[in-house]
């Protein structure tokens, strides 16, 4: 079984990633997984407390993005995502 995942690229590129459902999983150190969950909670946060809350909870769940910057340009890309189709 196939995991869809997205991931988004230190220059600000969203990508879909496909990996083993056990969760074993290779990346470059410049890049991390954002799970659906995940997306939810920033998405959640910037939509009822703004891009400020949602930083905040971007940080809290990827304590490495140590860039504001960075993080504002995430969090801004990941509230824009729509949740992957239910595959059948």
């Amino acid at each position: 079984m196939l995991v869809a995942e997205r991931f988004l690229r230190r220059d600000g590129r969203v990508c879909n990633l496909c990996s083993p459902a056990t969760g074993s999983r290779s990346h470059a150190p410049t890049m991390f997984c954002v799970s659906e969950t995940q997306a939810a909670v920033i998405r959640t946060a910037f939509e009822q407390r703004g891009e400020l809350s949602a930083v905040v909870e971007l940080r809290r769940l990827f304590p490495g993005v140590d860039n504001i910057a960075l993080a504002r340009e995430c969090v801004r890309t990941i509230a824009e995502w729509q949740p992957l189709p239910v595959r059948s």
